[in-house]
């Protein structure tokens, strides 16, 4: 329990939840989830913190699904979605852009992200990353941990063609 308290992640556990269709609880039934409400979520919750299980939820489970739902296009929706619901895909998320001086928060230029992510919820064990730019959009970053260990280091995150913009479906489409 300390090695996970100190960030580490347990993949057991995190398969045993998977098997039990956690990650698929929010995403919809279309891209292979359960397609369950909020009121279901909470319930999950509830019986995961009652146990103190040390596993990512409220990020993959709850946030970035809906997050990807409202802001993704299908294309994206149909790429990622699945991949969250199967449990291959664990979707942290850097809120930052919310709560910090427009010169500090997260940015994109080309296929780079800069800016600053100190509070990162789901972290442990994270393969991708929702990030909220300063600008508003979002972008989402592959092969999180070495993003998240600058971010620790030096407060900054640089990530290089491994980022997307997600961008929504235009209108009519």
């Amino acid at each position: 329990m300390r090695a996970l308290a100190q960030g580490g992640f347990d993949i057991t556990l995190w398969r045993e939840l998977q098997a039990l269709g956690v990650p698929a609880l929010r995403v919809p039934e279309a891209h292979g989830g359960l397609g369950l409400g909020l009121l279901d979520a909470a319930v999950a919750a509830e019986a995961l913190g009652s146990g103190s299980v040390p596993a990512p939820f409220a990020a993959v489970a709850v946030m970035a699904p809906a997050w990807l739902q409202g802001a993704a296009s299908n294309a994206q929706q149909a790429e990622w979605l699945p991949r969250i619901a199967s449990g291959e895909m664990r979707v942290a998320i850097a809120l930052d852009a919310l709560d910090c001086a427009p010169a500090r928060a997260p940015s994109m230029s080309a296929n780079t992200l800069s800016g600053q992510a100190s509070g990162v919820l789901d972290a442990a064990g994270a393969t991708h990353g929702l990030v909220l730019l300063g600008d508003g959009r979002t972008a989402l970053v592959a092969r999180l941990l070495v993003v998240l260990v600058l971010a620790l280091v030096v407060g900054l995150v640089f990530a290089v063609g491994l980022v997307w913009l997600i961008t929504p479906e235009p209108p009519g489409g």
